[in-house]
């Protein structure tokens, strides 16, 4: 699913996006002006629910992630892109499990540029990707 970071509190379905012939739900929440570093927190709670996923099957996860950049290298985008996703392709074809999950989680500045072009859009469910998105945003609201 492409609709990676959209996100919302309303729920609709909407048929026809482009690659998709399935319906499915797109979770709208209002993102007022949250910080970068929010939206780096964000990136890391939902990569770190994909990490226990990819821990628990790792054929699975590993298998969408690869679909997903082979069709995202294939469209030709900008370069910065297309390198970070090159990146995970390296990492996810030839690093272990473990190596996998400790990029997935870590707070360095090469991993949070990673989750930034994450290949792992359709791992969460559009609940858990609303559930990350509202507790990021309370924890924000609570370091201000």
């Amino acid at each position: 699913m492409e609709a990676w970071g959209t996100v919302l509190s309303s729920q609709e379905t909407l048929t026809g996006l482009p690659g998709n012939d399935q319906p499915f739900i797109v979770l709208y929440q209002q993102l007022e002006a949250v910080t970068h570093e929010t939206l780096d927190q964000i990136q890391l709670a939902q990569h770190r629910l994909i990490a226990k996923k990819l821990q628990e099957n790792p054929e699975a996860v590993l298998g969408l992630a690869r679909r997903n950049l082979r069709r995202y290298i294939g469209r030709r985008r900008p370069p910065p892109a297309t390198s970070l996703w090159r990146e995970w392709l390296t990492l996810l074809e030839h690093k272990s499990i473990d190596r996998i999950v400790a990029v997935m989680t870590t707070k360095t500045q090469k991993a949070t540029e990673l989750r930034q072009a994450s290949p792992f859009a359709g791992a969460l469910s559009a609940k858990e990707i609303a559930g990350t998105i509202q507790r990021e945003k309370e924890r924000a609201r609570a370091r201000n």
